[in-house]
């Protein structure tokens, strides 16, 4: 299996409040950045036979030379947004399901315009990693599989994997739910609506399984739910 690996990823965070929390983010740039790095190497760890796209919306001056540097040797695609002006009201703004839903919908546009080619498309929010109770045996398989909150009617989404026919049916989802982004609802529970979409014989929803560890953007808590085997 081929795999293509998005990272949604802003390093440098502005100073603004989000629907839920008046913090952005409790990480300054460098600590962005080195948590980044944690997510490039957990993914060449344990997903075999994986390209990365890092879809980043972030300035890099010359004195962030090393930050853009690394970033691009370390993908195999890298696509930053920052020059796109007319997307930083909504991938900064107060919803923060609008953001993630804007750039997914440009590294699917980008992915299409290249011509990438790949059998599954894994998301993998920037700055969390892939923990060890991850088996990618397990998940080597035709189907996209999402990670559901077992107390909770909504999807994960610091990783999921989707089927490359899903690709445009996401696109095309994002956009016809738009409207809801703008409205501050999750992206968990957007995401949970698209399941209900492609809930066939080729869609797995586990429930209570994360595979993710990392830090919480707007209070620094730890995420990292420690349940083994799919």
């Amino acid at each position: 299996m081929r795999n293509l690996v998005i990272i949604t990823s802003i390093i440098d965070t502005p100073n603004k409040e989000l629907s839920y929390s008046s913090v952005r983010s409790v990480f300054s740039r460098k600590e962005r950045f080195n948590q980044t790095k944690k997510t490039i190497k957990s993914i060449r760890d344990k997903i075999l036979n994986a390209k990365i796209l890092i879809i980043e919306c972030s300035k890099f001056e010359e004195k962030d030379k090393k930050e853009y540097e690394y970033l691009k040797n370390n993908s195999d695609y890298f696509y930053n947004l920052w020059d796109m002006k007319e997307l930083h009201e909504m991938i900064f703004g107060k919803s923060k399901s609008l953001g993630e839903g804007i750039m997914t919908i440009e590294a699917i546009r980008y992915i299409i315009r290249n011509k990438l080619e790949f059998d599954n498309y894994y998301k993998i929010s920037g700055r969390y990693y892939i923990n060890d109770n991850f088996k990618y045996d397990k998940l080597e398989n035709k189907k996209s599989v999402f990670f559901k909150d077992k107390n909770h009617n909504i999807i994960n989404t610091t990783l999921y994997k989707l089927r490359r026919d899903k690709l445009i049916l996401l696109h095309d989802f994002l956009i016809k739910n738009y409207d809801k982004m703008c409205r501050c609802i999750g992206y968990e529970d957007i995401m949970m609506l698209f399941t209900n979409e492609i809930n066939d014989d080729n869609c797995k929803i586990i429930e209570g399984a994360i595979y993710t560890s990392g830090l919480v953007s707007v209070d620094g808590t730890k995420f990292n739910i420690d349940i083994k085997g799919i």
